[in-house]
């Protein structure tokens, strides 16, 4: 017959040994150190990556919750592709803050826009990505960005302007 401390031993060692090894110190610095977090001791180029990351999420954020002016903020510093620009002379398309509220008027004074972003790819300081606008019909549009490798700002961006100028004209 097994006995029944070598029994409880054994749950023992398995079940809560791992379970407090994976609670064990993990070299993070305590919430009121002044120690650098882990993004800025990752390699350069990731740290380029997350932050492209967040600048595509941001605008995105920002074009479904139709923050005009939150997005002109965002983008006054950017330079314009050849179709925004000529984009930008239509009315109600000076700036992606009017398109997108001209956008949201013309489906009704929505608060919330059906807009996706997919297909993102990053590569090197550009990001590619394809907008879909939902409504009838759907609409698909290509805008590339390019960052700032030092700064990691927005410095170009191409397609968008003249991709959402597009929908409020259908």
């Amino acid at each position: 017959m097994i006995d029944r401390r070598a029994v409880m031993t054994l749950a023992f060692t398995v079940l809560v040994v791992p379970a407090v090894r994976a609670q064990r110190f993990q070299d993070l610095p305590s919430p009121d150190s002044s120690r650098a977090p882990f993004l800025t001791r990752a390699r350069p180029d990731s740290i380029r990556m997350q932050v492209r990351g967040l600048i595509v999420m941001q605008l995105l954020e920002n074009l479904q919750q139709v923050r005009g002016a939150a997005i002109d903020g965002d983008l006054a510093a950017v330079k314009w592709g050849p179709a925004d620009e000529l984009s930008s002379a239509l009315p109600g398309c000076r700036t992606v803050g009017a398109a997108i509220s001209a956008l949201a008027s013309r489906l009704g004074n929505v608060t919330h826009l059906k807009l996706f972003f997919a297909n993102v790819t990053y590569a090197d300081s550009t990001t590619d990505i394809q907008v879909i606008v939902d409504g009838a019909p759907a609409t698909v549009f290509e805008v590339r960005m390019i960052h700032d490798r030092e700064t990691m700002s927005l410095k170009e961006l191409t397609g968008l302007l003249s991709g959402i100028c597009g929908v409020v004209r259908q």
